[in-house]
């Protein structure tokens, strides 16, 4: 689970393309699709992203 590593940003995330908007967003969780709230979620960090020949 993402919270077992001190690094974060080593945490492996599905790919974009497999998630929901709101996933995407941090609402739902990546890994089961729960709605999150506030106080009991973990900040993974910015992730790169490539898209064709752009990175965002």
């Amino acid at each position: 689970m993402a919270t077992e590593t001190e690094d974060l940003t080593a945490v492996a995330l599905p790919r974009m393309g497999t998630l929901t908007q709101r996933q995407q967003r941090g609402q739902d969780c990546v890994w089961c699709g729960i709605t999150l709230g506030a106080g009991g979620v973990v900040d993974l960090g910015p992730r790169r992203y490539r898209r064709g020949d752009w990175v965002t």
